[in-house]
């Protein structure tokens, strides 16, 4: 006989703590992985394909629409050279311009 197991465990009327399974969590964390791969390696075949940019431009141009310094920091290390600086910038204030849009965007939803 099959027993009933609930989508989530009630402590109280209150309070409901919803249970995940294993499938659920490898689902949510591959589907995170397939869209941020597939975005990179689109904008990539984007950047220096269609606009023709340099790969030191298009990798800090990366990394500034993914607001990441860190990012900025080991393409610059890797380049041995300043040059990635100039894609970052331009790509990190629309980003941020962007986050802060969809940010009240999802809070107005």
């Amino acid at each position: 006989m099959k027993s009933f197991v609930p989508r989530y465990i009630s402590i109280n009327d209150n309070c409901k703590i919803y249970r995940r399974s294993l499938a659920d969590e490898f689902f949510v964390n591959n589907s995170i992985l397939k869209n941020l791969i597939s975005g990179l390696l689109t904008s990539y075949v984007f950047g220096s394909k269609v606009l023709k940019l340099s790969p030191v431009l298009l990798f800090g141009a990366l990394a500034g629409a993914l607001t990441s310094g860190a990012a900025l920091s080991i393409v610059t290390r890797e380049a041995k050279s300043s040059a990635p600086a100039l894609g970052y910038t331009g790509t990190y204030a629309f980003a941020n311009i962007i986050l802060s849009m969809a940010g009240t965007l999802m809070v107005l939803l």
